[in-house]
């Protein structure tokens, strides 16, 4: 089963990706497997490109939700100045 989880937006971790040019959003995942397989979505707010955008996502990640085996990508029905991330939290185990 899938849950949508609030973030916290009054980390330290947040609060810098969002003066870096990101906001993160729709973070979901299965508590059953807390580990395993958790999405979430950015979208680019800055000048950031592509690819310093998604450093600090993975910053972020890995020091929100202690994150590993990180995976970008994009859907086709994403804006140009969004993305997403799969994961591992190692934060749940």
């Amino acid at each position: 089963m899938q849950y949508t989880e609030e973030l916290s937006r009054a980390t330290v971790a947040y609060r810098r990706l969002v003066k870096q040019g990101l906001f993160a959003f729709n973070l979901r995942g299965s508590y059953s497997y807390p580990e395993d397989d958790w999405g979430i979505q950015f979208t680019i707010i800055g000048a950031l490109d592509s690819a310093a955008a998604k450093r600090a996502a993975q910053v972020y990640l890995v020091d929100a939700y202690k994150a590993t085996g990180i995976a970008f990508y994009k859907r086709a029905s994403d804006k140009d100045n969004q993305f997403r991330a799969l994961f591992h939290r190692g934060d749940l185990a």
